[in-house]
């Protein structure tokens, strides 16, 4: 399933940044977050033999803003595609030298234990099979003291596309992320070294109709459904094919608003922090970090 993943992003690269509005919208939320949480982190002596891994970085659409976080940039991606534009987009920044991309599962990185200060992941955990495995080895890799902030699509989102095949009694074509409650629990898992903190909000994107909605995942490569794979011939087509009818009894399912037809996208804001030796443990549940969302 991870390659299957991999081959859409990488399909995707070319036009990925064009087409990515709410996820840099939730980038920058996640940004706004880090700056309110840890003011210290955007400081020039906070940098000096820091390093920062930006976990799913996609084009590294986020490298230079996080590089200011940190004097070194290690940016990570399952798809080789994405990595080719990131690797274009670095060799024009300043202090490239202390910038790399690297090729990796967030399920299983391939980092050593305790080398990072910060991790930073927009919109690219809820492709992990196992919230646990992901919270697990990012508690791996980070230093005593170090931080990550992460913000991860839930289970929900897209209710408008999911409730409308529903409606049809078909089976929704687009893919269902873990809920809260996993990833909460993930985070749980390792409460014994990790300090969590969580805000959740909801992103909303406006379509003129149904093709849109899909054709505007497609072309960020979030069209992926999990699912086994299936054989297709010319006399048996995939059954994620999408005929015209199916689209307009969509359109008339779904609930049209003066800005066009919504897309809601509901996100955790998650705030993990490794525990010192000499730390003690605060309690999981805490004030919410923020209230963020463009609801």
């Amino acid at each position: 399933m991870n390659s299957q993943i991999a081959q859409h992003f990488s399909a995707a690269a070319g036009q990925y940044e064009q087409h990515a509005c709410v996820q840099a919208e939730i980038a920058q939320a996640l940004f706004d977050l880090m700056n309110k949480a840890t003011p210290s982190l955007d400081n020039t002596c906070a940098r000096i033999d820091k390093t920062v891994l930006d976990l799913g970085c996609a084009t590294g659409v986020n490298a230079a803003q996080l590089h200011n976080y940190a004097e070194y940039y290690l940016g990570m991606d399952i798809s080789p595609g994405m990595l080719k534009y990131a690797a274009a987009k670095l060799s024009s920044l300043p202090n490239s030298t202390n910038m790399s991309l690297h090729l990796g599962d967030a399920e299983a990185l391939p980092l050593q234990s305790n080398s990072v200060d910060l991790v930073y992941s927009s919109m690219a955990l809820q492709w992990c099979n196992k919230p646990a495995s992901a919270i697990a080895e990012i508690k791996r890799v980070l230093k005593p003291g170090g931080e990550a902030f992460l913000a991860i699509m839930l289970g929900g989102s897209m209710h408008e596309l999911h409730d409308a095949w529903a409606q049809l009694g078909l089976p929704s074509r687009v893919n269902e992320f873990a809920d809260a409650h996993a990833w909460l629990k993930a985070s749980s898992i390792e409460s014994t070294s990790l300090n969590c903190r969580h805000e959740f909000s909801c992103f909303t994107e406006w379509h003129t109709n149904s093709l849109s909605m899909l054709k505007g995942l497609k072309a960020v490569g979030a069209d992926t459904k999990q699912a086994s794979e299936e054989k297709v011939t010319p006399d048996r087509p995939s059954k994620q094919m999408i005929m015209r009818s199916e689209l307009k009894a969509l359109d008339q399912q779904m609930v049209a608003t003066a800005k066009g037809y919504p897309l809601s996208y509901e996100v955790v804001f998650l705030h993990l922090s490794k525990l010192k030796h000499d730390q003690e443990l605060l309690s999981f549940e805490q004030a919410p970090l923020c209230t963020i969302g463009n609801k």
